[in-house]
């Protein structure tokens, strides 16, 4: 009776697992240069202009992206005491952006409960014969002169297939919580 009550208990785990259906995770981390003095730091520019589309073309997934990543970005430090330096003037440090979306599949069995711990929502059959998209999204905040490293974070977690940018928000806030502020 021991081994089938150890086997159903295994069974309803698993089963949970593959079952998630919760809105999946956004894993975050960062990390900060020592000798970075961010009390002395009130102003940002961004390190790069906006992606712009040729004019009268539509407004192109990669625009649409960095707009939304521009504006998560500007709220979250004016947020945090940061304004931003758009005449030209002397900065306290740059802010810039990079997004990296890898299609990923599930192989064997260990990687389907994977996916499905990452909020995959694709029964065990989809999730072995469709691929799925993974991002990570980074900031950095550099030093206007040198272009040294004065703190860094990065969010990654599975794209939701209906609304590829609709987390944004939410990795943005969680790493720019890390930052120093103001």
């Amino acid at each position: 009776m021991g081994n089938q009550r150890r086997w159903s208990v295994l069974l309803v785990l698993v089963l949970g697992a593959l079952g998630c259906v919760g809105k999946p995770p956004i894993r975050v981390g960062a990390e900060r240069n020592p000798s970075a003095e961010f009390g002395a730091l009130r102003t940002y520019r961004w390190a790069r202009p906006p992606l712009e589309d040729s004019p009268g073309a539509a407004q192109s997934p990669d625009s649409r992206l960095d707009w939304r990543i521009r504006n998560a970005v500007d709220r979250a430090l004016r947020a945090k005491g940061y304004v931003q330096e758009t005449s030209g003037g002397s900065v306290g440090f740059l802010i810039d952006y990079d997004v990296v979306v890898e299609d990923r599949r599930a192989e064997s069995f260990r990687e389907v409960v994977a996916y499905h711990a990452v909020g995959g929502t694709r029964d065990t059959g989809e999730a072995f014969s469709r691929s799925y998209q993974h991002a990570t999204l980074t900031l950095e905040a550099s030093n206007p002169t040198t272009r040294a490293l004065l703190w860094r974070a990065w969010a990654s977690g599975m794209v939701d297939e209906q609304q590829p940018g609709r987390r944004i928000d939410e990795a943005v806030d969680r790493m720019l919580a890390q930052l120093p502020a103001r």
